[in-house]
């Protein structure tokens, strides 16, 4: 998959890589798609591990927060491009499909719980000293 894409690997590949045959890989998965779906949902889950892990939302300052959440952004792309593509790719959040598609729901709840934590990171209020010299509060 990291040399040739996503879009451009086919199902046989993905089984070799995992060492076993085509059809047995279909036994646990019914498609590309949902092979693809679950890597995104392990990416996700391990890029959510990271935000919690390094940021202490008690103690750092919003600065050291917006710094260590763009250093974990930096080096998880770093280090797994793949997966970085795969977290940041657009899915679908219409009920239909995520009613038909337990992986599709539960990378949308990550990504929710995600996007949720790094607001709560961010949101404390913080006041700037405006050139007019009124303060201004952000967030």
């Amino acid at each position: 998959m990291k040399e040739v894409g996503i879009a451009h690997t086919k199902v046989s590949d993905i089984a070799a890589a995992a060492n076993m045959s085509k059809s047995t890989l279909y036994v646990y998965f019914n498609s590309k798609e949902e092979i693809k779906d679950y890597l995104s949902y392990n990416a996700m889950e391990y890029f959510y591990h990271e935000l919690v892990n390094k940021i202490n939302v008690d103690s750092m300052s919003m600065y050291e927060k917006y710094m260590a959440i763009c250093h974990i952004l930096v080096k998880f792309k770093e280090n797994y491009p793949l997966n970085f593509q795969l977290i940041v790719e657009e899915i679908s959040v219409e009920d239909s499909d995520l009613a038909q598609s337990p992986i599709l729901r539960n990378i949308y709840e990550l990504g929710e719980k995600s996007n949720k934590f790094i607001y709560e990171c961010m949101k404390e209020t913080q006041k700037v000293q405006m050139d007019s010299g009124k303060e201004q509060e952000l967030f």
